[in-house]
């Protein structure tokens, strides 16, 4: 409640308002804190009251009488018009509040007219554990002319008392800073009564912990935080909880933001790196998004798509890094090419597939290498002929084969024709002379009787004549055609 006293010799009156009223007293076991707003004016009906000096002056000690167990923690603070100057000084049972304004006149004066007031706040009073009534000596230097004089400012004695559960009371649940940066922590304060209660602190998703005293310091934020704190009593039966809830929110400079859904109507926009993080194991999705700079899938994690992804600049794989698919389907062309190139060796892994299928490589269409294929085997998978419509260049080892090689064209080595079957050969001697198989009456050509006749050290020239295949051999200008046998040719018999 609030006091008044307007005597009358006295020109100033005050107002005291103890918080909280009465006050409790200190426990063995806990220090209970008073706060006393002092404010002073002139009476309604006095004239204009000039004013050098109020002083205030509380009593110190652990009896009924004193306010204050201790005058070292109690602080002061003061509102109203103008600038006053505030100083304490500390004695054996008492601590004195002397306020003088700051104005002209020497010394400085104000005056007290019908709006002016002045306010002494004492906080921090640590009561003592005496219940009583503690009385405060308050005087003020005041004049309504100039015959300036030092008179008391009467006031009723300020209540203490033993707290009941019926004295309840709870407020002021606070934070010491409003706003903190990201991962710095707060002092969470409150004021309530001690006497059947219990205090319960809770945030985000997190259950409720107990909490004593009336400051508790919050764990590092990480986001904007609204703290709730129940203060707990007893109904009348004694079993039913009454709850009493004060709330106070921290805003997070830079937060990281937790949410369940996130809408975003424009965009969302990354100054430096936008992770995806499923620690718990749960999916990060993604619809339509556009990223302008890399996407990095960090460690030995995996990029599931369940759609197609496209990439209009195309796909890069880093050399020697492994890119493990199923399938690379490429669409039909419609306008402009579509094609995979490899700028590094890609490699088929000999496993057995599921299904119990060596790994292979399917082109359904063609596979233009401007560089080296390096092949171990060449298969064909459907049981017909592997078809070749360029040549093959063999620079080094041999071409080797179980079964028949078929060849629409010619096939050389070594620059020369290699024979085949069904193919018509001559002889030609170092002397131009031709071998033959009959009697030569002269001209150029050698007689070779069968059985007869043995050429030990003679070398020949192979000329090729024609293949069973109706090819001409090329060039043709080197070759010579076979002289029809003559008449007298024909019938002749061979020596025997």
């Amino acid at each position: 409640m609030t006091q008044t006293a307007t005597p009358a010799d006295a020109r100033l009156e005050v107002h005291c308002a103890p918080s909280p009223n009465p006050l409790p007293v200190s426990t063995a076991s806990k220090t209970k804190n008073g706060v006393l707003e002092l404010t002073f004016a002139k009476p309604d009906d006095s004239p204009d009251i000039k004013c050098q000096a109020i002083t205030v002056t509380v009593p110190v000690g652990t009896g009924a009488t004193d306010l204050a167990s201790s005058a070292t923690p109690i602080e002061h603070n003061y509102s109203g018009q103008g600038t006053w100057h505030v100083s304490k000084q500390i004695g054996e049972h008492a601590i004195t509040f002397t306020c003088t304004p700051e104005a002209p006149g020497t010394p400085p004066t104000v005056v007290f007219d019908r709006t002016r007031r002045f306010t002494l706040d004492l906080s921090a009073i640590p009561v003592t554990r005496a219940p009583g009534h503690a009385a405060l000596t308050i005087t003020a230097l005041t004049t309504l002319t100039n015959d300036w004089e030092t008179r008391p400012v009467s006031t009723d004695p300020v209540e203490k008392h033993l707290e009941t559960i019926a004295d309840f009371f709870f407020r002021s649940f606070s934070c010491e800073k409003p706003q903190v940066n990201n991962g710095t922590s707060v002092v969470l304060r409150w004021e309530g009564s001690e006497a059947g209660t219990e205090y319960w602190l809770s945030w985000d998703d997190n259950a409720p912990i107990k909490v004593t005293g009336r400051s508790h310091p919050s764990h590092a934020l990480t986001d904007t935080t609204t703290f709730v704190l129940d203060a707990r009593t007893k109904a009348e039966d004694g079993v039913t909880v009454i709850h009493h809830y004060l709330s106070t929110t921290v805003t997070v400079k830079n937060p990281d933001i937790k949410a369940k859904t996130l809408t975003a109507t424009d965009k969302i926009s990354v100054t430096d790196t936008f992770w995806a993080d499923n620690k718990d194991s749960k999916k990060t999705w993604a619809r339509a998004t556009t990223f302008e700079g890399e996407v990095v899938i960090a460690g030995k994690n995996t990029l599931k798509v369940g759609g197609v992804i496209t990439a209009e600049e195309g796909v890069t794989i880093p050399t020697m890094k492994k890119l493990v698919v199923d399938t690379i389907e490429i669409p039909s062309p419609t306008g402009s090419r579509k094609q995979v190139v490899f700028n590094s060796p890609v490699w088929i892994q000999e496993v057995v597939l599921p299904t119990g299928t060596p790994a292979h490589l399917t082109v359904k269409g063609s596979v233009d290498v401007s560089g080296t294929v390096a092949l171990n085997k060449i298969k064909s998978t459907v049981n017909s002929a592997i078809e070749l419509l360029n040549s093959i260049n063999q620079t080094a080892g041999a071409i080797s084969t179980t079964g028949n090689v078929t060849a629409t064209g010619n096939v050389t080595a070594g620059g020369n024709r290699v024979l085949r079957a069904g193919d018509t050969l001559r002889f030609k001697s170092i002397t131009n002379r031709y071998l033959s198989e009959d009697y030569d009456y002269g001209r150029d050509h050698e007689t070779v009787m069968a059985a007869r006749t043995l050429y030990n050290t003679a070398r020949w020239t192979a000329l090729h004549l024609s293949s069973a295949s109706s090819l001409a051999e090329t060039p043709g200008s080197e070759q010579q055609l076979a002289e029809p046998p003559r008449a007298d040719q024909a019938s002749a018999k061979p020596e025997v």
